[in-house]
Order: C-alpha cells, then structure tokens, then sequence
C-alpha cells in the first residue's frame, strides 16, 4: 500500500495540473470507451468509471467531481443523439452521482493510505528508539559487571 504513494502526486498540486491531468485521464478513459464502443455496440459507461476513481485517488475531491461532470457530458452528447434526454435523464443522474461517490470513496481511501503510511513511519520510529535505548542498558549492563569483575575481593 505505501508504494502506492510512491507513484501517486504529492499533495497539493497546483489547480492547472489537477485538472490538466484529470482532463488527460478523462479523455483516455473516453477514448477506451469510444473505442470498445464501436467494437461491441455496447454503449455502457463502465470505463469512465476507473477514470473517476483515478482523479479522486491522485488529486482530491474538485478533480474527481470535474471528472465525473467530464464523463457525464460523454454520457450526454453520445446518449442524446440517440434518445431524446427526458428518456435518459435517470441514467444521467445515476451516472453523475456514483461517479461522485465512487470520486468521494477515492479520495478517502488516499486520505486513510497516506495515514496508515504516518502510522507505519511513526512506529518505526519509536521501534529504532526502543533498539537504541536497550543497546545503551546493555552496554550500561556490560560496564557494570565489567567493573565488578576487576574489583578482587567481591
């Protein structure tokens, strides 16, 4: 879980470089969809999904819901020349708001990864200061009997 981290952005970005790379993502995601679209004539939105997801795991919660308005105008603009949008408007609503959970969950999960990273860091910390102070008892320990055996007559 911690070299996870190692690959995700340091926190805070800058505002253009969060929602450049989030735009990048998206339109990766879009392209993957578009493509296995007109492979399979399956028009799910399964593959903005991960998108959403990535946003919300690399940056914060603005770049997951600016993902998930990006894939939800997608679900617009390739649905509505098919149906009218009174017909679809439930599916969008239902995309727009798992995509915010699903960005929401990701952002938590960062949040509870980067935690569990200060926790594993802290405790190896307090564990190399327990291993200092019992080399410096046993030295004490050592000095002691040390003396003790020079001493004739004890």
């Amino acid at each position: 879980m911690e070299r996870l981290l190692y690959f995700l952005p340091a926190k805070p970005q800058p505002v253009w470089v969060r929602y450049a790379t989030t735009t990048v993502v998206m339109a990766f995601c879009i392209a993957v969809q578009t493509g296995l679209e007109n492979q399979t004539r399956f028009s799910g939105l399964f593959f903005l999904l991960p998108g959403i997801f990535a946003a919300g795991l690399m940056f914060d919660r603005g770049a997951s819901l600016y993902a998930t308005a990006l894939g939800t105008a997608f679900a617009y603009f390739t649905i509505s020349p098919a149906a009218p949008f009174p017909g679809y408007a439930a599916a969008y609503v239902v995309f727009a708001l798992s995509g915010a959970v699903i960005g929401l969950v990701a952002e938590a999960l960062r949040a509870e990864m980067e935690k569990c990273a200060r926790a594993e860091n802290a405790k190896a910390l307090l564990l190399m200061e327990l291993a200092h102070r019992t080399k410096n008892n046993l030295a004490m320990v050592s000095a002691m009997m040390r003396l003790q055996a020079k001493t004739p007559g004890i």
